[in-house]
């Protein structure tokens, strides 16, 4: 029995991990006087798979979990290394949100004591005409079905949510089949 090895396994011996899917936008609404939220450990399964073919990969974040973030995007890029230290780069931005409690004109003050509505409008860029489920989680971990609908023919999908928990919440979209059965 001869030994050898072929071209094509010596070349999956350079190559950096594959990221098979990643979350690529995650809302929180940031409640409280500071108006921050803490950035969770998005380093896990449900936020990025990714394999290689000759060891173990290591997600990393550059911005660590438990970081404070203010109002608008935070840290988008996370890293998917392998044993090798070859390098594999995706983007996920964590956007905080700030609804404005207050009402803005004085014919309203008499609504301060009343509860206000608010409403927050989460978009994600998909496929056009491919079904999506947008849901909700409070803790990253159980996740609710929102809604469920297609993607409009440039790949947009928007969802208003009316009554959002007060501690705040992320957002996920999740792809089904495409109307052809795809």
């Amino acid at each position: 029995m001869r030994n050898s090895v072929s071209v094509s396994n010596l070349m999956l011996l350079d190559t950096p991990p594959i990221i098979t899917w990643h979350m690529t936008n995650v809302t929180r609404l940031a409640t409280g006087a500071t108006c921050e939220v803490v950035l969770p450990d998005m380093t896990g399964a449900d936020f990025i798979h990714a394999f290689d073919f000759c060891s173990s990969v290591t997600v990393t974040r550059s911005v660590p979990a438990g970081t404070s973030l203010g109002i608008g995007p935070g840290p988008g890029p996370v890293a998917a290394l392998d044993a090798a230290g070859h390098c594999a780069w995706v983007t996920n931005w964590v956007t905080v949100v700030s609804p404005d409690l207050e009402p803005r004109d004085d014919a309203l003050s008499t609504a301060k004591n009343s509860p206000v509505q608010i409403s927050l409008t989460v978009r994600f860029q998909g496929i056009p005409g491919r079904a999506y489920t947008v849901q909700r989680s409070t803790d990253l971990m159980e996740w609710s079905d929102l809604a469920v609908g297609l993607a409009d023919p440039d790949g947009l999908i928007s969802y208003t949510d009316t009554v959002f928990p007060s501690e705040g919440a992320f957002y996920r979209v999740k792809a089904g089949l495409r109307y052809d059965g795809r």
